[in-house]
C-alpha cells in the first residue's frame, strides 16, 4: 500500500514538473509572438494614422479653397463639417457614392498599410 502511495505522489510530481515546464516553454513562445506582432501592429497603427492625415489635408484644402471660392471667411470654421460635396454636390447623395467613398478610404488606407509592410520588411531584412 505504502509502495503504491509513494509511486503516486511521485508520478504527482513528475507530472507537476512537467506542466511546469510546459508553462515555461509556451510563456517563451508568448513572449516570441508578441515580438514578431508589433511591428506589424505598428504599421497598421502607422497606415491608420496616414490616411487620417491625407484625409485631413483633403478637408483642409477643400475649406481654404471654398472659402476663397464663395468669398465668406466664415467658411474657415474648422468646427463646421464641409466635405467634398462643396466642390462636387452630386457626390454628397446616393448609396453608390457613399460605397464609393468607403472603397476609397479603405484603398488608401490599403496602400499606407503596404508600403509600410515594405519599408518594414526592407528594414528587417
Amino acid at each position: 500500500m505504502k509502495e503504491k502511495k509513494q509511486r503516486a505522489e511521485s508520478l504527482s510530481s513528475e507530472i507537476a514538473h512537467k506542466n511546469v515546464e510546459i508553462a515555461r516553454r509556451n510563456l517563451e513562445l508568448a513572449k516570441k509572438n508578441m515580438e514578431i506582432a508589433k511591428p506589424h501592429v505598428k504599421v497598421g497603427a502607422q497606415a491608420l494614422r496616414d490616411t487620417m492625415v491625407t484625409f485631413a489635408a483633403v478637408h483642409m484644402f477643400l475649406v481654404v479653397g471654398g472659402a476663397i471660392w464663395s468669398r465668406n471667411p466664415r467658411v474657415l470654421n474648422l468646427f463646421t463639417v464641409i466635405g467634398v460635396d462643396r466642390v462636387w454636390p452630386q457626390l454628397g447623395y446616393g448609396v453608390y457614392n457613399d460605397i464609393l467613398s468607403a472603397v476609397v478610404a479603405a484603398a488608401l488606407y490599403a496602400v499606407y498599410f503596404v508600403s509600410l509592410q515594405i519599408r518594414l520588411h526592407k528594414k528587417l531584412g
